[in-house]
Order: structure tokens, then sequence, then C-alpha cells
């Protein structure tokens, strides 16, 4: 599956707004984001994979930056 990045310069639904569309679309309600991150481009791995490994690390890192210490 394909996921899209937004073009520079385009809007980003609320979370609201895309928890409606997912949940119309036959997801349960449970399994809807809490936020959505706009990346300028997914790391990928040497064969064109996802990089799940550094998204895994890049989402903790931001995640322990924004913690209230």
């Amino acid at each position: 599956m394909r996921v899209p990045v937004p073009r520079d310069g385009a809007t980003l639904p609320t979370v609201q707004e895309l928890a409606a569309f997912l949940v119309a679309n036959g997801l349960a309600k449970y399994k809807c984001p809490e936020r959505i991150e706009a990346v300028p481009a997914f790391p990928v791995t040497r064969v064109g994979k996802l990089d799940r490994q550094q998204m895994r690390q890049w989402i903790a890192e931001k995640l322990s930056s924004e913690a209230p210490r």
C-alpha cells in the first residue's frame, strides 16, 4: 500500500475529519489515529521498502522530546 505524503502547501485533514472518513469506510473507531504528523518523506531501505525501524526510532525521539520533564 502506498502512503501519500502531502504536497507542499496542501492542508492536512484534522484528526476529526480523518476519523470520520475512516469510520465511514469501515475502520473501527478505536483504531483511529490520535494525531497527524506531516513528514517530508518516509525513510526507505536500500531496496525501497519502508524502513520501519527508522520510523519507530523517529517516533520515539519525537515523543520523548515532547514529554514533560
